[in-house]
This record gives structure tokens, C-alpha cells and sequence, in this order.
């Protein structure tokens, strides 16, 4: 625990770029200020599980509502998942696992002594191909989820080209496709929607908008400047890393898919965005796959930026003006979200957009060259920077406040903010921070030195250390703030009084 006399906050000399909102940032640090002297409160705890010797190390996981854990452990024929107390069928190997949302069903990977590898969701064993953790989704609820594999074979078996992706929906093949994107349900678990490539009549083929393996869309894939020849997929899905499917909280799908020559973003079928290339994004930059001067200029969007608001018909994306290199701006809806050009989009995470859609944040690259960069951080209500790096952007639920860690030195350590102003202690290392409901209290994880254990941190003090996080900070009641952690070989839930 943090020592009683640490100081759990001290306005510093940062300036923000709107006097209004540095004034509404110190009354709410004011209130913050008088517990400062205060030794930090003592919370509930609730052990959840104490791990054997043999469980694997890292493995462990924790459900949405904190209350149920799994983790793996060396068993006499490999290794199996221990849920809650109970134990699972052993596996030669077991890898990344979650709990469905707001479920105690787990979910993980898993590999037989015969070289077989199967999805096993809560206890079904479904056979599939090579796939990753990142293509299995779930309805908010967590009551449906839905994968894209590569079909499963029996050895030396090529399978059929124009089947060797499957899409699995509740343990129901729902397509089989040359290749397929990551499938998306709607919001209320009733419709799942996917884009995948299908052979045309005669020659070539076209990418289609499926919904609940109805075509919606389609379009045929007529070669362009800066798309790559269309390969067959082979040992798992390729389309993830271009295509997308998403549905919005009225229950419109959104797509992006091949539009002609180009590619497109798509509305229930209205055209939103119109683009000659697709690009990932790593820490130096896009990462373009043809590489020819048309194509550095050509309009160009971000595959992984691509998001929807949670509870309002909203999306929003990176992309590249056409004509520059280096103009890249945030769009929501199919408009710019502000009159903010960027030279290049953030790596990181998508934009971020209030659970309404009427509030957005994004870091901006502003310099790129020899001597560094500087990023700042861009919202509705005001512009904070710059930093060298920028790290967890998050808003509050109200849109109103945005918090994020940021390092204005090459290598140095990191300092959380709140709407521009920082908190006082700096950290080797961070984990994303949270927003109360409020909107008042912000929460975050952080490692002061290399080697040193966790710290988990509310308004800037420093309340209790851990070996490992599990999740959190989750605020399951207005007035509190949890997290499941492991110290030692204890896994357990810790909260914490907000006020």
C-alpha cells in the first residue's frame, strides 16, 4: 500500500489550450486535493481462487463481472482449464482464452496429440483450422459468438479453394468462402453479418456483405492501382486485415468492401467513403502494399480504425485526403469530425467515440522528423498538448472529459492526464486508465521502475500493488471501483470506495 503521507495530487504548471476548461479541470482536482492526507482506504477483498503449483503462468482470466476465474494447469496428459474449481478435458497445448461477455462461459484454443485444433466454447468442442482469438466475437450480451477459421482437413487434404474459410455462429457453420472477414452480431444478437469472397459467374471473383448468409452487397474485384492481385486463402483467413463488418446499435449494417477499383465503407448500402487503398498501421507509419507514388497519395483508409458508437447509429474512421501524403483526418459519418489534418493516423487504437456518437478523441501527429515527433490529443470540447507520445485515450461516458497517459520525452516516463492537466506521480510504465460513470474519478494501473510490482492508482494515489491484472479498474456500482489481481499465487478482487 502507498504510504500515507504520499501527496495524492499537486496541480502542476500545465497549461491547457482553453482557459474555461483549465478552470472546470482545477475545481473538480480541488475536490480531489482535500483528501491528500488521507492514508488510503482499506478495501474489500474477495479471494477467488489460489493457484496450484502447476498452473501455467500468465493464464489466468477473469469474467466482465469479476466474479468467476480459469487458468491453466499441468495436468498428467497435458495441459486443461480449471474453471471456477472444475477442471477441463486435458490438451496436448492451450492458448489465448477469455470469458464470453457477461458470462461464465470460457472460451479457448486448444491442440490434441493428434494435431488437430478445435475452438472450445463453454465445454462444445468445435474442429476448425488455423484462426486467432481476435476473430472470435460476441453480442454484448455474450449470449451468441461467432469465429471466421480456416475450415478444418484431414492430413495431406488440400480442401476445397472455394471452402476453405468457414465462418462458425453458435457452433453452426453459417458460410463457407474463399475468405471471409471477422464476423459481427448485431446488437441485440439476432442478425450476424460478415463480408467474404465468393467465385463470380464466369471468371474472378466478388466480395460480398452477407447477413445471416443473405447477400446484401456485392461487388466484383476489378483489379486497381494500388490493390494488390487477390490471393486464395490458405492456412487462414487473409480478408481480416482489409474487410470489415459492423453493425450499428439501430441495426444497419456497416461494411467496408471492395467498391469497383477501390474500396468503400458502406451504410445498410449507402456509400460513405470511396478509397484507392486499405492499410494497416504500425508504430512507423502506414504500411502500404504497393508501393508506387500513386498510391501514396491516393485516398486511403485505415482497416483497424473502423468503430461504431455503442448505443447510437455512429461510425467513424481514419483516413488520408487524397493528393497528400501526409493528411490523414478523422471521419465520422462520412464527414471530417473537425477541421484537424494529421500527418499520419494513430497506430494504437481507433478513434474514440462516446457511447452517444456526439463526442469524439483522437492523438494527432503534428511532427514527424529527425528530432522526434509531438502528438497532441484532439476531442470535442478542447485540444491538449503536445507530447512526444501518447498512450490510452479514453473519454468519460458523458463525452465530456478525456483522459490519457502521455510522455513528453523519447524513452522517458509516463504521466497520466485529465483533460490536459496532470497528476503528479510518473510511472515507468501504464496501463489504459478508465472514467468513472461520474465522469469525476478517473482510475488507472501503473509500474513506477522496471521490475517493480503494479500499482493500482485512483485520482493519482496510489492504492495497492500486484504480481499480475486480471481486469480492471471495473466500476460495478456508482460509488466504487474494483480489480482482480494476482499477488503471489492469491487471485483476488479488490475494491475501492470512490470518494
Amino acid at each position: 500500500m502507498a504510504s500515507p503521507s504520499t501527496p495524492c495530487y499537486t496541480l502542476p504548471p500545465v497549461q491547457t489550450r482553453h482557459a474555461v476548461l483549465r478552470l472546470a479541470a482545477i475545481a473538480v482536482l480541488g475536490v480531489l486535493l482535500g483528501a491528500c492526507d488521507r492514508p488510503p482506504p482499506v478495501p474489500r477483498k474477495a479471494h477467488l481462487a489460489r493457484l496450484p503449483v502447476k498452473a501455467v503462468p500468465g493464464s489466468w482470466s477473469v469474467s466482465t463481472d469479476l466474479a468467476h476465474v480459469a487458468f491453466q494447469v499441468h495436468g498428467t496428459d497435458g495441459i486443461h482449464i480449471v474453471r471456477d474449481g472444475v477442471p477441463g478435458r486435458d490438451w496436448q497445448t492451450v492458448s489465448t482464452r477469455s470469458f464470453a461477455p457477461n458470462t461464465d462461459r470460457i472460451f479457448y484454443w486448444a491442440r490434441a496429440s493428434d494435431g488437430t485444433t478445435a475452438l472450445v466454447a463453454a465445454d462444445e468442442v468445435v474442429p476448425v483450422g488455423m484462426s486467432r482469438h481476435e476473430y472470435l466475437t460476441f453480442d454484448p450480451s455474450g449470449a451468441h459468438w461467432a469465429v471466421v477459421a480456416a475450415a478444418p482437413v484431414a492430413a495431406g487434404d488440400v480442401g476445397d479453394p472455394d471452402a476453405r474459410i468457414v465462418v462458425v455462429g453458435d457452433g453452426i457453420v453459417r458460410g463457407r468462402h474463399r475468405d471471409a472477414s471477422v464476423p459481427a452480431w448485431s446488437h441485440d444478437g439476432t442478425h450476424l453479418a460478415w463480408v467474404a469472397v465468393e467465385p463470380a459467374e464466369g471468371e474472378g471473383s466478388q466480395m460480398r456483405l452477407l447477413v445471416d448468409g443473405a447477400v446484401r452487397q456485392a461487388a466484383d474485384m476489378t483489379p486497381g492501382p494500388c490493390i494488390p492481385p487477390v490471393q486464395t486463402a490458405s492456412e487462414g483467413p487473409g480478408l481480416p486485415a482489409d474487410a470489415r463488418a459492423l453493425f450499428l446499435s439501430d441495426g444497419r449494417a456497416v461494411a467496408l468492401m471492395r467498391d469497383g477499383d477501390g474500396w468503400g465503407v458502406f451504410r445498410d448500402g449507402e456509400r460513405l467513403g470511396h478509397f484507392g487503398a486499405t492499410v494497416p498501421v504500425s508504430a512507423g507509419g502506414p504500411v502500404l502494399t504497393v508501393e508506387s507514388d500513386a498510391c501514396h497519395t491516393a485516398a486511403t483508409i485505415v482497416t483497424g480504425s473502423l468503430v461504431v458508437a455503442a448505443d447510437a447509429p455512429v461510425v467513424a474512421w481514419w483516413e488520408r485526403m487524397p493528393g497528400a501524403e501526409d493528411r490523414w483526418r478523422v471521419m465520422i459519418d462520412g464527414a471530417p469530425a473537425d477541421d484537424v489534418t494529421c500527418l499520419r493516423p494513430w497506430e494504437a487504437q481507433p478513434p474514440v467515440l462516446s457511447a452517444d456518437g456526439r463526442s469524439w478523441a483522437y492523438p494527432c501527429f503534428t511532427r514527424v522528423d529527425v528530432s522526434g515527433q509531438a502528438v497532441d490529443v484532439v476531442t470535442r470540447h478542447g485540444r491538449y498538448g503536445p507530447h512526444v507520445e501518447i498512450y490510452g485515450v479514453v473519454l468519460s461516458d458523458d463525452g465530456r472529459r478525456v483522459g490519457y497517459g502521455a510522455t513528453d520525452a523519447a524513452g522517458g516516463d509516463f504521466t497520466l492526464y485529465a483533460d490536459g492537466v496532470a497528476y503528479p506521480h510518473r510511472y515507468y510504465s501504464i496501463w489504459r486508465p478508465r472514467f468513472d460513470p461520474s465522469g469525476r474519478h478517473l482510475a488507472w494501473e501503473g509500474q513506477h521502475t522496471l521490475g517493480a510490482r503494479g500499482l493500482l492508482v485512483l485520482d493519482g494515489r496510489d492504492l495497492a500493488s500486484f504480481d499480475d491484472l486480471l481486469d480492471g479498474p471495473t466500476f460495478l456500482d456508482p460509488d466504487h471501483v474494483s480489480w482482480v489481481v494476482r499477488r503471489n499465487r492469491r487471485l483476488t478482487r479488490l475494491t475501492f470506495p470512490l470518494s
